[in-house]
């Protein structure tokens, strides 16, 4: 299978583009094959919260019923290699599809961020745990010492993953 390469966007009159090497893809799961297929990494800016030059104005005329997004320029991801693979639209509005055959450091780099991601989604489940059994223990404490230290316990592991530290 060749590779989809770089290439600079031919949009149409109302700004919308599609790279010739991109297959058909009718579902998510098509879509997710191709790009595990290609060894790509991707990701899609909205219109709609994109600060790329002309988006602004693309949205607002976009909304009032206007499909031309021509002058609507997609803000490039962070990172190098990214490449536009289309500019289309979707139920919810004008998308860029970025997508970059990843270096082994950019590998490296997002096997990182999902480790690093399962270990706070883990953490924050068992912080949950631990809030919900400290909880459980103020109830059932009496009134008394063992229940004002209880309240103390409850509201320390509450916080404990506030940002501010105050609660939420």
């Amino acid at each position: 299978m060749q590779k989809i390469q770089p290439m600079e966007p031919q949009r149409d009159s109302y700004g919308y583009w599609c790279h010739p090497d991109m297959p058909q893809i009718e579902t998510t799961e098509q879509f997710n094959e191709w790009i595990s297929a290609q060894g790509l990494q991707y990701t899609l800016h909205d219109l709609d919260g994109d600060d790329g030059i002309g988006a602004e104005d693309a949205l607002e005329r976009y909304q009032g019923g206007d499909i031309d997004v021509l002058a609507w320029q997609p803000s490039q991801p962070e990172g190098e290699g990214w490449f536009i693979a289309s500019i289309h639209d979707t139920e919810d509005g004008p998308v860029c599809l970025w997508i970059r055959h990843p270096t082994e450091e950019q590998l490296r780099e997002a096997e990182e961020r999902k480790k690093l991601q399962a270990l706070k989604e883990d953490f924050l489940a068992k912080h949950r745990a631990c809030e919900k059994a400290a909880y459980e223990y103020f109830v059932a404490c009496p009134e008394g010492d063992e229940r004002v230290f209880a309240s103390d316990v409850y509201q320390r592991i509450r916080l404990a993953t506030s940002r501010s530290g105050k609660g939420a």
